[in-house]
C-alpha cells in the first residue's frame, strides 16, 4: 500500500538525513555514525515532541515542512499521539526516547 510506504523507517531516515538532523544526534561512545534506524527513531521522537508541545496544528506544519504531509500519515500519527495523551503515556514514551542508550 503506497500510504504505508510513507511511514517506513527508510523514508523517515531519508527525511532526517536530507535536512541534516544527524548533526544534532548525540551518539553512544564507540558509535561512529547515525544509522538509518537511529535517524528514523529520531524523526519519530521529534514528531511526537512537536505534537505533545504544540498540538495538532504544530504537528501538521512540521509534517508539511518535512514533506511528510500525506493524509494517511497525519491520521496515523494523530491517532497514536492522541491515545498517548489520553492515557498520560506521552511522557513515558518521550522519556524512553531520551533515555535510550
Amino acid at each position: 500500500m503506497a500510504e504505508q510506504a510513507i511511514i517506513t523507517n527508510k523514508n523517515l531516515s531519508n527525511v532526517g538525513f536530507t535536512i541534516g538532523i544527524e548533526t544534532c544526534v548525540i551518539l553512544n561512545q564507540g558509535t561512529a555514525t547515525v544509522s538509518n534506524k537511529t535517524m528514523a527513531t529520531t524523526i519519530e521522537a521529534l514528531i511526537g515532541a512537536v505534537f505533545c508541545d504544540g498540538g495538532e496544528e504544530a504537528l501538521e506544519k512540521v509534517l508539511e515542512t518535512l514533506q511528510l504531509d500525506h493524509e494517511y500519515l497525519k491520521s496515523v500519527m494523530l491517532t497514536i499521539l492522541s491515545i498517548l495523551l489520553e492515557t498520560g503515556a506521552e511522557h513515558t514514551v518521550l522519556a524512553n526516547y531520551v533515555a535510550r542508550p
